[in-house]
């Protein structure tokens, strides 16, 4: 029996009225429970709070990153301030990850947070060990009305979590110490052993000197001499002992070796420990420079992905909130020396021609002792060397912040890398595809440190924030039957 192409055209229209309603009832359904969700955050949540878990929330979905993040917003302490603490030092740390306090509560710190604050410098800070995410108010404030700004300095801080730059530090610093005490720890050898050089000289002339003479006069004064250097070693020991406790276990055990050397010899090996410690310095910095290169440009990416505007990304790192990075390098680099991290940098930078640092015939001792304008030209070319050594970066160093670009070049990259618009399209794409998903990232809140879980487990919107399953979300009755 045939059926007629009108009856089929007819079922085939109901069938369409039919499946359309339903489509959106179930989106329109989802939506309605997503809101409800939020509703309950909002209801407990202070509006800065909400604020950054809505922005944080939407680019942990679009970008699907499975990590649990804790949010916070605070006001920060300025360490050096009210408080009077060392801004590297634990407790320090400690009160910056602090809620808002009462003013009756504790004075100090609460009128440390108010003027931080009002005066205190706007940023964010994230810890790949913790999953930690802290955004401070003076950076809500000179973001204010720029939401798709702020969701670029959110992606940035996700970024180095997920890229776990914390652990990534730690293990560069670890290296750069190691180098810097094994420079060190050399140095000291040398000069140790141009201690014991010296004194075996000193003797063998004084020896010398007392044969002809019939007399120990020089070889007592030199008997003197020793005796007054061990003393003066010993009463400094102490001052080495302090030094070496400002660093690292590897770096201290390397200063320590100082002990035993005369003043003249700690005073040059003081210098030389500067100098390693600050190319320590400049290499962990363009280290971090580059770590922070990956964070704009992931972060830019993560931003786009979850529907901000990548050239929003751009404007904040170049105009609103710039990097200060290489402020840091140009204070540790020594006057005149360039940052190689704005352009590549010669392959000899260290290197001076040889005419000018030495002269073949300052080795001829015998013909340096009968011309006194040589004998004069060989102290000069032997001070400048000594100069030069103290202020030469090393080879390592200048390479490290060379393929560590500067602020400048990171931004133009990122500025080249956006032009990329089929790139940042499927970016787009992909997020929005994530975010259609029936389910929602859970949290936690927390009233007692004012603060935010996002888990990367899914649920339902309706399961989403209920207090009644407590910190961990879990129902647990449901869970054991």
């Amino acid at each position: 029996m045939k059926i007629s192409k009108k009856i089929i055209l007819i079922f085939g229209l109901l069938a369409a009225f039919i499946s359309v309603p339903s489509a959106l009832f179930l989106t329109g359904s989802i939506g309605n429970a997503k809101s409800a969700a939020y509703k309950r955050a909002k209801k407990i949540m202070n509006p800065d709070l909400y604020l950054t878990y809505r922005i944080t929330e939407r680019i942990v979905e679009a970008n699907d990153i499975k990590r649990p993040i804790r949010i916070a917003v605070r006001k920060g302490v300025d360490c050096s301030g009210a408080l009077g603490l060392d801004p590297s030092s634990s407790k320090c740390q400690a009160a910056q990850l602090l809620p808002d306090i009462d003013k009756t509560t504790n004075f100090d710190i609460w009128a440390s947070q108010v003027i931080n604050t009002m005066s205190g410098q706007a940023n964010a800070f994230a810890s790949s060990d913790s999953g930690v995410l802290l955004v401070n108010k003076a950076l809500l404030k000179e973001l204010m009305g720029r939401p798709e700004q702020l969701a670029c300095v959110i992606s940035h801080e996700l970024a180095h979590i997920t890229q776990n730059h914390n652990d990534d530090k730690r293990k560069a610093r670890m290296k750069y110490d190691s180098i810097a005490a094994s420079r060190i720890s050399d140095r000291i050898v040398q000069l140790k052993n141009a201690q014991a050089g010296a004194y075996f000289m000193a003797a063998m002339i004084g020896g010398i000197s007392d044969s002809y003479s019939g007399t120990n006069t020089s070889l007592n004064q030199l008997s003197n001499q020793i005796a007054f250097n061990n003393l003066a070693s010993q009463m400094m020991a102490p001052q080495i002992t302090e030094k070496a406790m400002e660093y690292s276990p590897v770096i201290a055990e390397s200063i320590n070796q100082m002990q035993g050397l005369s003043p003249e010899y700690m005073k040059q090996g003081f210098s030389y420990i500067d100098n390693y410690l600050r190319d320590a310095a400049l290499s962990l910095t363009a280290f971090g420079r580059g770590l922070e290169y990956e964070a704009d440009l992931l972060g830019t990416q993560y931003a786009a992905t979850a529907g901000f505007s990548e050239k929003a990304c751009l404007k904040l790192w170049t105009e609103t909130m710039p990097h200060d990075t290489d402020k840091i390098v140009a204070r540790l680099l020594p006057q005149g020396v360039p940052d190689p991290g704005k352009k590549k940098p010669e392959i000899f930078i260290n290197k001076e021609k040889p005419e000018i640092l030495e002269d073949k015939n300052c080795k001829n001792k015998m013909k340096v002792k009968k011309d006194k304008r040589l004998q004069q030209k060989c102290r000069f070319l032997a001070k400048k060397r000594k100069a030069k050594e103290k202020e030469q970066i090393s080879e390592q160093t200048l390479e490290i912040l060379s393929t560590h670009p500067s602020d400048e070049r990171r931004a133009k990259a990122i500025g080249e890398h956006i032009q990329n618009k089929e790139l940042f399209n499927k970016f787009r794409l992909t997020g929005k595809k994530n975010k259609l998903k029936n389910t929602m990232r859970d949290w936690s809140y927390d009233k007692e440190s004012d603060s935010l879980v996002i888990s990367d487990i899914e649920k339902d919107p309706k399961l989403i924030g209920l207090e009644e399953t407590g910190t961990s979300g879990i129902n647990i009755d449901k869970f054991l039957d």
